[in-house]
This record gives C-alpha cells, structure tokens and sequence, in this order.
C-alpha cells in the first residue's frame, strides 16, 4: 500500500536483513513487486502484509534470544549436559515478540 488503503499489487520477498534499526525499529528488507504504472518509486516505504506460510524447518525463538556477532547471528543452547553452546543461525522471519530461525 502507499497512502491508498488499497492494495497495489502482489510481489516477492528477495531479502530480509538479519538486524533490526534499533532508532527506527524497523528491519530492511528487499522486495519484488510489479509496477506497471509506476506508482511506486525505487526506495519508497510501503505498508505490506506478508504470507509467509509454513515454515516447517523452522523454529521459533524470542527475538531477544538471537543475537547478532561478526559472522551473523546466533543462539545460545544448552546441551544435555547443561553446558551450553553458542550455535549460529538464519533469521527467516520476525513477528512481534518471536523469530522463525534455521
């Protein structure tokens, strides 16, 4: 959407970066839409609503439990033997208070 409430059109998702803009709270990501109109313009904020259907390889976390380091993102997990294990990971996707990682 871009001030219309109405919808412009269907795209696709290209890029979701794995931090969040702590001044902005807002996380860059990188879409695809058709544009045949040329209602939208190269680096314009929309609203979007996004599908992101079943994930089943996924898990989801606190979004506070990922956490970012030189070579990515990453979780702690304690193994079975109560140590614990910093494990990297992928950020699929954050809703609210939770993450979907890989």
């Amino acid at each position: 959407q871009n001030g219309d409430p109405r919808p412009i059109g269907k795209g696709t998702l290209d890029f979701v970066d794995s931090s969040v803009d702590t001044a902005s709270g807002t996380i860059a990501t990188r879409a695809s839409i058709p544009n045949a109109d040329l209602s939208l313009w190269p680096g314009q904020y929309v609203n979007v609503v996004l599908d992101a259907g079943i994930m089943p390889q996924m898990t989801s976390v606190p979004t506070v439990a990922v956490q970012p380091s030189q070579k990515g993102p990453f979780v702690y997990v304690v193994k079975p033997d109560n140590t614990v294990q910093m494990r990297p990971v992928q950020v699929a996707l954050t809703e609210g208070e939770n993450s979907a990682i890989s």
